[in-house]
């Protein structure tokens, strides 16, 4: 476990501190790539997110801060589930989801569609084609998917943007 504190950067939350013990081998995403993503989307007001491989759910946290209308986790570590619930509490009238669970035995049991989905794999763990064509139908026409891999990582897709931050890529996949 590491001591992990780092800031919202931007929306009504800015400056809100998110803290506390993660396991050594989350890889929270920089508060430069935060800003890229985000800059990127530009406005996610009113948005229904989903943050899978959620780790420290700062993806997320940062789109509550922006105004997304809700936030659905799915982590299967308890140490993070106990992280984004204890930070979650700093999220007042907030709507706000967590479910500790792996990625795929909750998507096979959810009926839900999203505008926005951040998924952020372990690097070399999941295979990205299939799993973007099990994830496509979980977004709304015309919604976003955000993935987080490894450069090396092979993934076939039509992205609409890709950003690379030094071994990670974001890939910015848009559902038509």
């Amino acid at each position: 476990m590491k001591n992990t504190n780092f800031s919202i950067i931007s929306g009504k939350y800015k400056g809100l501190k998110i803290s506390g013990k993660l396991s050594k081998s989350v890889r929270p995403t920089s508060s430069l790539v935060r800003k890229s993503i985000f800059d990127t989307l530009r406005n996610i007001e009113n948005l229904h997110v989903l943050d899978l491989f959620a780790g420290s759910g700062i993806l997320g946290f940062e789109a509550l801060s922006r105004g997304a209308s809700s936030i659905t986790f799915v982590e299967k570590d308890l140490n993070q589930i106990k992280f984004i619930k204890n930070n979650s509490l700093k999220f007042k009238n907030e709507k706000i989801n967590i479910f500790k669970n792996d990625v795929f035995n909750f998507l096979k049991r959810n009926d839900l569609m999203y505008n926005l989905i951040f998924a952020d794999p372990p690097y070399y763990k999941i295979n990205l084609n299939d799993f973007y064509k099990i994830i496509q139908n979980y977004i709304v026409d015309g919604g976003t998917l955000i993935l987080e891999c490894s450069i090396k990582e092979n993934f076939l897709n039509n992205a609409v943007k890709e950003k690379i931050f030094g071994n990670t890529k974001i890939i910015f996949l848009k559902n038509e």
